[in-house]
């Protein structure tokens, strides 16, 4: 069992991502074997909903606590954005054997990945996840 830590720090004086509607961030992280393979990973693509913690987003509920769009609001939902200024841990047991790196990967996004699909005329640089910061670890 390989135990990793991948901290996230917010040097923002407002919450990271912004509370501007669709914006959201997830980190991905993936160990590899000495072979470059990918023995494990966090979620399989984006990970909003096999390891939450990852996904920060603001979330807007409607009328049934339902996650919806802006002109649809009626209320909060909740937010695991990153505060101002604040420090983050995500921790991961990683059961593989053979783990000669891991990598954190921080991607942002201007559309929840849901609007990702209906929007299909938008031009990808658009649409598309930006990496916004990586990290490695070689063991």
């Amino acid at each position: 069992m390989v135990k990793a830590a991948v901290s996230m720090r917010n040097m923002q004086p407002h919450s990271l991502p912004t509370g501007a509607p669709f914006r959201n961030m997830y980190m991905k992280l993936t160990a590899y074997d000495a072979s470059g393979n990918v023995v494990w990973e966090n979620a399989k693509g984006h990970p909003a909903k096999e390891d939450s913690q990852a996904y920060l987003m603001y979330e807007l509920y409607d009328n049934d606590d339902v996650h919806t769009l802006p002109p649809m609001a009626t209320k909060l939902g909740p937010d695991n954005r990153l505060k101002p200024f604040e420090t983050r841990v995500l921790n991961y047991d990683i059961p593989s054997q053979g783990v000669a790196l891991v990598r954190g990967e921080l991607f942002y996004n201007l559309l929840w990945p849901g609007l990702v699909k209906k929007f299909k005329h938008l031009p990808k640089d658009l649409t598309d996840p930006v990496s916004i910061a990586t990290a490695e670890v070689k063991l």
